[in-house]
């Protein structure tokens, strides 16, 4: 049928929307699809050449077909937020999809992150539970984005069998970390943040050398949230804390805001006072107060 809205800039739809219907979409700038279902009932022809493709710059999408992404090219898209329907793609089909100027990315599976080429991806929301972490972490996703200019991640969810650290490693100008529902994190995870040799000194002060960085993870990290904060005793680590927000501080590489939430106790953990020095300090959450979501 006619699509009496083949001319819009900007589309929010609640329905379900065909390929047919997308392909009169000649103008499209945003575009947001909110649906419990496949949004795509057929799957694309081999070389398609939807106009969409040239025009978007925001693209928020729910439960589509892989076959959308797959092998596609974004040329305008700016920032993304997408969960995929039916089977995963395979990061060895090879079946990329380009983003190249995407700056801010959330997607809801490992797998789906495998397969997006992402130059100059500079935020990112994504759930890295999924039993193969370690090696499509390494294998796809440092390949094919550019983790190298990372300044926001947020993870909001892993597993026993991530290891997040190694992820974290890849991020050298990581400004701030979110991390939502995993296992219980303990004083090792954190005293990661400045690695201590075996005689207690951090790695940063054992050179005289002003850029060296060794021995801190993550150097520009400014800001840390832990979302529902796992242990019974929410501050047990706390001799570990201040050592990393005291160790960092006198490396040069000093954290500006380090906090333990806890949305179903209504609290906020607050470890750094107004001067940067170490002060734990406990703040009320609003009613109503939701987890860090990534602003599409």
């Amino acid at each position: 049928m006619e699509v009496p809205f083949k001319e819009a800039q900007y589309l929010n739809a609640r329905g379900q929307l065909s390929i047919g219907c997308l392909s009169t979409l000649r103008h499209i700038v945003e575009l947001r699809i909110m649906h419990h279902q496949d949004i795509i009932a057929t799957t694309l022809p081999s070389n398609p050449n939807l106009p969409l493709f040239y025009t978007l710059r925001v693209l928020e999408v729910k439960n589509v077909h892989p076959s959308f992404l797959a092998g596609q090219t974004f040329h305008k898209l700016e920032r993304c937020r997408t969960s995929l329907c039916g089977d995963d793609p395979k990061p060895s089909q090879g079946l990329v999809t380009q983003m190249p100027v995407c700056t801010r990315l959330d997607a809801d599976d490992l797998a789906v992150l495998a397969t997006f080429k992402l130059p100059k991806i500079t935020e990112l929301s994504i759930s890295l539970d999924h039993p193969e972490f370690n090696v499509i972490w390494g294998k796809h996703i440092a390949v094919n984005a550019n983790l190298s200019g990372l300044k926001l991640l947020h993870v909001y969810g892993w597993s026993q069998w991530v290891d997040l650290i190694q992820a974290l490693r890849c991020l050298p100008v990581l400004k701030s970390l979110i991390l939502g529902d995993g296992p219980d994190l303990d004083a090792n995870f954190f005293g990661e943040f400045v690695r201590m040799d075996p005689n207690g000194t951090s790695g940063s002060k054992q050179s005289n050398d002003v850029g060296q960085i060794s021995g801190i993870l993550c150097p520009m990290l400014k800001s840390i949230l832990i979302e529902e904060f796992g242990p019974t005793k929410p501050l047990e680590p706390m001799p570990v804390l201040e050592e990393v927000v005291t160790l960092r501080a006198m490396a040069g590489h000093p954290l500006e805001s380090f906090a333990l939430s806890h949305l179903k106790l209504g609290r906020r953990f607050e470890l750094i006072g107004g001067h940067g020095g170490f002060m734990a300090t406990t703040v009320a959450l609003g009613e109503g107060a939701e987890r860090f979501r990534l602003d599409v």
